[in-house]
């Protein structure tokens, strides 16, 4: 007798939804390896700019020029903050879909420990079956060999 599992569509369901958040995280982590490397870019696009105005400054480059340079340091200053708010965005949404993984891998658990929990128990019924078939054939020889 072969074994039908009655949730089995539940369970189906339950791996789907786990298969879909696994997904949405590997574009959630995706989306946050991208913004931590815009804002390294960022930051060492600065970096090195201020060491090139300190460079530019000793070797007496005009005030204009130097102007010109802050105010591109101020733009990336401007263009990292919103680098740092994507960052941050990205790490919640990151960790909010490691969260929703983890409870739907423990309801998918828990629908496929039931499951082999009632799977147990059907092939427990069968063997008593069989065994029972097993002794009323016995019995049928021991009387039939009388």
């Amino acid at each position: 007798m072969k074994f039908v599992y009655p949730f089995q569509k539940v369970l189906d369901v339950k791996t789907n939804e786990k298969k879909e958040a696994e997904s949405q995280l590997s574009l959630a982590i995706g989306e946050l390896n991208e913004a931590e490397r815009t804002m390294s870019d960022l930051m060492l696009e600065k970096h090195r700019l201020q060491q090139r105005m300190s460079e530019e400054a000793m070797k007496g480059r005009t005030m204009a020029e130097m102007v010109a340079g802050q105010q591109y340091i101020d733009h990336l200053d401007e263009r990292i903050g919103a680098a740092k708010r994507r960052l941050e965005a990205a790490e919640r949404r990151a960790n909010e879909l490691r969260e929703r993984l983890v409870d739907r891998t423990m309801d998918e658990k828990v629908w496929l420990k039931a499951k082999d929990k009632a799977q147990v128990a059907h092939r427990a019924v069968v063997e008593r079956r069989e065994q029972y078939e097993l002794d009323e054939m016995a019995t049928m020889r021991s009387r039939l060999a009388r």
